[in-house]
């Protein structure tokens, strides 16, 4: 189906659209947030962190 057969013209569909959009926008990074939280604060350690060789040996074929 087409937004023509309807008489919907295309200012009035994404005038109501962006709304849409929005919240489902919204919504998503609500929920991602909300399972992802204890991930994302989580503190690092920086000594976890190796240091990189000076000189990496790279060998071309």
């Amino acid at each position: 189906m087409s937004a023509d057969y309807f008489n919907v013209y295309f200012g009035r569909y994404a005038a109501i659209m962006v709304q849409v959009n929005s919240v489902s926008v919204i919504a998503t990074l609500l929920v991602f947030w909300i399972v992802y939280m204890h991930h994302i604060t989580k503190p690092h350690s920086s000594f976890a962190i190796k240091k990189p060789n000076s000189h990496p040996h790279i060998t071309y074929i």
